[in-house]
């Protein structure tokens, strides 16, 4: 039951309802534009920011490659360096033993 704001202690009018009906309908329908607007611009909004997230996150990640790429690389220097010794000891054994492995391990996190 509504109640007109001109009109006290009438409620339940037919006649009325159509009258406050009649009278709100263009605010109603305002209100729905407005509300659209402005879920399409929060929409935007956060298109934006995931495509900067994801940008960042790329050049994060190039990074990270870039960094992981140039320690297998000092790996296997030290790798070739250590296997061209001809006479190595028991710790450069060990050392070198140490070193193969762990290539191996990150090359595995490459794949």
């Amino acid at each position: 039951m509504k109640e007109h704001p001109m009109v006290t202690g009438v409620y339940g009018s037919t006649l009325l309802d159509r009258v406050i009906d009649h009278e709100t309908k263009p605010y109603v329908y305002e209100g729905k534009k407005q509300g659209y607007a402005e879920a399409s611009d929060e929409y935007e909004k956060k298109l934006l920011t995931q495509a900067e997230e994801f940008i960042k996150q790329k050049k994060d990640f190039q990074m990270e490659r870039d960094a992981y790429e140039a320690l297998l690389d000092e790996y296997e220097i030290e790798i070739d360096k250590l296997n061209s010794k001809l006479n190595k000891s028991e710790d450069e054994k060990e050392y070198l033993y140490q070193l193969m492995l762990k290539e191996r391990e990150l090359k595995k996190l490459g794949k």
